[in-house]
C-alpha cells in the first residue's frame, strides 16, 4: 500500500472549509456555537476523565 502525503497547506484549507461550514450551519440556526463545540471536541464535554499514575499502574502490573 502506497503512502499518500499530505501537505500543511492543504489541511489548513481543508480546516478553513470545514470552519466555514460550521459558519453557515450557525447562521441559518441549524446548529449552535455550543452544538459545533462538542461535535468538533475531542472529548464529550460530559466525559469523566481520570487522571492515572502510569508509571504507579506499569509497576504494580508489569513489574516482576
Amino acid at each position: 500500500m502506497r503512502a499518500t502525503m499530505v501537505t500543511f497547506e492543504q489541511i489548513e484549507n481543508e480546516h478553513r472549509q470545514e470552519r466555514a461550514v460550521d459558519a453557515r450551519r450557525i447562521a441559518l440556526g441549524l446548529a449552535t456555537r455550543e452544538r459545533i463545540q462538542e461535535e468538533n471536541s475531542l472529548v464529550s464535554s460530559n466525559a469523566r476523565i481520570e487522571i492515572v499514575d502510569i508509571a504507579k499502574f506499569a509497576r504494580e502490573h508489569y513489574e516482576r
